[in-house]
């Protein structure tokens, strides 16, 4: 099960809501274990193209990888896989 203890939050592409925009938790680590939230994590994971379990503000979860592109690391852009 993957943890979310560093509060780390993105956007999702597509029909964003501005009010839950920001508020899917992006986990501590990556599919295959590496550090995926914070700038060193977020490079590492969009290097490696790395999945994440990313829950949503109902509580649900779902994969989800960084759009390469778009995502600093202030504003993580999230891409559903």
């Amino acid at each position: 099960m993957a943890t979310y203890s560093q509060t780390a939050t993105g956007y999702v592409v597509g029909g964003m809501n501005t009010a839950t925009a920001k508020q899917y938790n992006i986990p501590d680590t990556s599919l295959d274990g590496e550090s995926c939230a914070g700038a060193g994590g977020l490079l590492q994971a969009t290097q490696d193209n790395d999945q994440m379990l990313v829950k949503a503000p109902d509580g649900s979860l779902a994969w989800y990888r960084y759009d390469a592109e778009r995502s600093t690391p202030t504003n993580p852009i999230l891409v559903k896989v």
